[in-house]
């Protein structure tokens, strides 16, 4: 609304100038609120960890279909780096996984690359990295395997 009203301005005008350091300000708000979120939830996450791994993604192509604005108002490059100086100031491990890694091929038992197989890994082990599927998946509501289990009341 503030951008629609600045654009109907002529240049110049001191109404312009009034209407352009409005936009200004709520510009800043916003990347001030985004940075607050970035600082708060990499604090929490270098307090709790040791280790942090993160993967370097493609924003570019993440943003081409309808989330573009969600991914790009993320801010997840200046997440990523925020998160690497706090590991850095708190002497916890960060690591830059690349974006070619392929690291949902990869089992974590052996460290065999089978490829994007449903089947179990070299090492016989059965288990949702092993076997490409997520556990997410396997424990959803849709899976076979899944089965209601009422919370217990004490």
């Amino acid at each position: 609304m503030r951008n629609q009203n600045l654009s109907r301005k002529t240049k110049g005008n001191t109404n312009r100038t009034t209407a352009r350091v409005r936009v200004a300000r709520a510009h800043g708000v916003v990347a001030d609120a985004r940075g607050e979120f970035h600082h708060q939830l990499s604090t929490k996450i270098i307090r709790d960890h040791q280790a942090v791994a993160v993967e370097d993604l493609a924003v570019k192509g993440l943003a081409r279909p309808r989330l573009a604005k969600s991914v790009h108002d993320a801010g997840w490059p200046a997440f990523v780096s925020t998160l690497e100086y706090k590991a850095a100031r708190h002497c916890r491990t960060f690591l830059r996984i690349g974006r070619f890694e392929p690291t949902s091929q990869v089992c974590s038992a052996c460290g065999v690359k089978d490829g994007p197989s449903l089947s179990a890994s070299a090492c016989g082990r059965e288990g949702p990295s092993s076997t490409g599927t997520s556990t997410r998946r396997s424990t959803s509501p849709r899976s076979p395997d899944w089965r209601y289990q009422p919370a217990e009341r004490g």
